[in-house]
């Protein structure tokens, strides 16, 4: 099997992490965990490659919103092009999440999904 794919799964609720990891666990994937925005952003100055970004939105010291601007603003092109996925649990703040997106991009995907696991909103940014 080639290289595996390397997942950033950033959320402040270790059981999500967690879980999503456990998802992930069938041997295609490389996930490395942050319990906030700002630890995340900081594996990303640290030089830590990514192919993907899986953030929860409502979390301490840096939110989701945050890191998506940092990781988009970034002068790193590689940094900027990691794709990235904003997730939520709370619908109400799922809706705030979807205002704030709408500032800085002009289209989403939207994704709800449930499992025994969790239940989730997902926005491909």
């Amino acid at each position: 099997m080639g290289n595996k794919i390397k997942v950033l799964v950033v959320d402040d609720t270790e059981s999500v992490a967690v879980s999503i990891a456990m998802i992930l666990n069938d041997g295609r994937y490389d996930v490395v965990t942050a319990s906030n925005g700002r630890e995340a952003w900081e594996l990303l100055n640290r030089g830590e490659k990514f192919d993907v970004i899986i953030s929860d939105y409502n979390m301490p010291k840096m939110n989701g919103i945050g890191l998506l601007l940092n990781v988009r603003n970034d002068s790193r092109q590689e940094v900027v092009d990691i794709p990235f996925i904003l997730m939520s649990g709370n619908r109400a703040v799922s809706d705030e999440a979807q205002l704030h997106w709408k500032k800085c991009a002009s289209s989403m995907a939207r994704v709800s999904w449930q499992s025994h696991f969790l239940s989730q909103d997902w926005w491909l940014c």
